[in-house]
């Protein structure tokens, strides 16, 4: 029962944490609200299932030896691999959250790379600092599963005064609970494949703030009973569907003016520093016959981010609205 009870409160934790991805311009109609509360109950549960599959196999294979389930052996033993596997993932998430709110793409390949290559971390500018960081972040929340192992421990001696009725009563629940997460899983799944297949922006978009959302296509499946999928090049988004509010006011333009043709060339991961004679010799020459914007700062550390600012004059991290 503590490990059981463990989990539920790490999956209040965890809804906490997946809370973050979202805010309140992401429900902007019934069906996408109906999605991202589908996938925040339910991707939520699905990020704890590995711990909780791990220690309920700890626990089988500690009674296959016929370990004494009343032992400090086997108490501490399942405890570390519950507390250390809760703890791995909500780490996970909160590093997914932290790199999602400043990039605006979630842990991939390229992370991973990134972190598996001599030198890749340090070249995003870490240093000791940063490492002494993680490490005190990690040992916090260690800290904090081994705080509320000890306060479930705790209610479980109250747990074993219960009546058996009660306890009935309590597991009936519960697995109510795993099944309507399994109804609103398939349920949003469905909805997300359909989505995709009408070109259904909002739902979509909010799918990307999901952490490892698993897509459902219908596309081929549609098309063998004689639907044709919406292209989505010709995909247009209502300002509405929208959470950006732009523009906050009328556009007002002055007077007829002299129309320029403006060519916008842009170079992806250009640093300022290489427009020198020695890197780009022609360029360099070529920049000091034309104007030279000095103090421009890109508006964000992508190349969407980037551009949409460019074009628009807003913040980069608008570009998820």
């Amino acid at each position: 029962m503590p490990f059981l009870l463990l989990f539920f409160v790490n999956y209040l934790v965890m809804l906490a944490i997946v809370s973050e991805f979202f805010n309140a311009n992401s429900f902007t109609c019934l069906k996408t609200t109906f999605f991202i509360i589908s996938a925040f109950l339910v991707y939520s549960f699905v990020y704890l299932l590995p711990a909780f599959m791990l220690t309920w196999l700890h626990k089988g294979i500690l009674a296959l030896f016929r370990v004494n389930r009343n032992g400090k052996i086997y108490l501490f033993s399942v405890a570390g691999t519950a507390i250390l596997t809760s703890s791995i993932a909500c780490i996970f998430i909160l590093g997914d959250r932290i790199l999602f709110s400043k990039f605006g793409f979630h842990v991939n390949g390229f992370v991973w790379n990134l972190i598996v290559t001599p030198g890749g971390i340090e070249s995003m500018g870490f240093d000791n600092q940063g490492y002494l960081t993680i490490i005190f972040f990690v040992l916090v929340v260690i800290v904090i599963q081994g705080t509320l192992f000890y306060g479930v421990a705790y209610v479980s001696r109250k747990w074993l005064e219960l009546e058996d009725k009660h306890r009935k009563w309590i597991y009936r629940r519960t697995i109510a609970w795993v099944i309507m997460l399994t109804i609103l899983g398939i349920s949003g799944q469905i909805l997300y494949g359909i989505s995709q297949f009408t070109g259904d922006v909002p739902v979509l978009t909010a799918a990307e703030k999901v952490p490892f959302y698993l897509t459902t296509k219908f596309r081929k499946f549609a098309k063998k009973l004689g639907y044709k999928p919406t292209d989505m090049g010709n995909v247009t988004l209502s300002w509405k569907e929208s959470s950006l509010q732009y523009p906050l006011n009328p556009i007002i333009q002055e007077e007829q003016r002299q129309k320029y043709n403006i060519v916008w060339l842009v170079a992806e991961s250009w640093r300022a520093d290489a427009l020198n004679s020695e890197v780009m010799k022609e360029t360099e020459h070529f920049s000091q016959k034309a104007f030279q914007f000095n103090k421009h700062y890109s508006g964000g550390n992508g190349t969407r981010q980037g551009v949409f600012s460019m074009f628009y004059g807003l913040y980069g991290t608008y570009w998820f609205s």
